[in-house]
């Protein structure tokens, strides 16, 4: 009987493991005057994950995480891996803030871009509701932006969205294959 009860015990956890939300949040921030960028990725918004400041390179992006790391990540690679993304790749947004400080002579375009850039969001969103977006005017001459996006996911969507992944790459293999032969 006691065996019983700890396989349910266990199956309750491992079932609790694969489908209990992951909340993601990332915080970007960026400063004009400055010529900053920085960007944090922090799970359930507590433990840091990564975090560092985001600069441009020869060709691509540069994520420096301490003074002798980065991840270099190139603009072909970031075009590729927006073609393939896909709302149904094991997560959602939860939620969008943004908040931009912005000077006299930078507000009407800004204000433009905020709405653009909301409605395409809510657009995209299933939930129309998590997008929250304010513009604040500044004296000088300001330019900062601060977003925080929270994602969520589960451990069950990103294993069937690597499922999915592996056997589309399979398939291409296999045409690739089948090709080679053919000819």
């Amino acid at each position: 009987m006691g065996n019983f009860f700890l396989a349910i015990f266990i199956v309750a956890g491992a079932a609790a493991l694969l489908f209990a939300p992951i909340f993601l949040h990332t915080n970007l921030f960026y400063d004009m005057t400055a010529k900053k960028t920085g960007v944090c990725l922090l799970l359930y918004g507590k433990i840091k994950l990564i975090g560092g400041y985001i600069t441009t390179c020869a060709g691509g992006v540069a994520v420096h995480i301490s003074d002798q790391k980065a991840l270099i990540f190139s603009y072909r690679d970031l075009d590729t891996g927006r073609k393939k993304y896909s709302p149904q790749n094991g997560f959602s947004l939860h939620k969008i803030a943004v908040s931009i400080f912005s000077s006299a002579e930078y507000f009407l375009p800004v204000l433009a871009l905020q709405r653009a850039v909301c409605t395409a969001t809510a657009l995209f969103a299933k939930n129309k509701k998590i997008v929250k977006s304010r513009v604040f005017l500044c004296g000088g001459e300001t330019f900062k932006a601060y977003a925080k996006i929270v994602i969520k996911l589960t451990v069950f969507s990103q294993i069937v969205a690597l499922i999915k992944y592996l056997i589309r790459s399979i398939q291409s293999l296999w045409q690739k294959t089948m090709k080679k032969s053919v000819a």
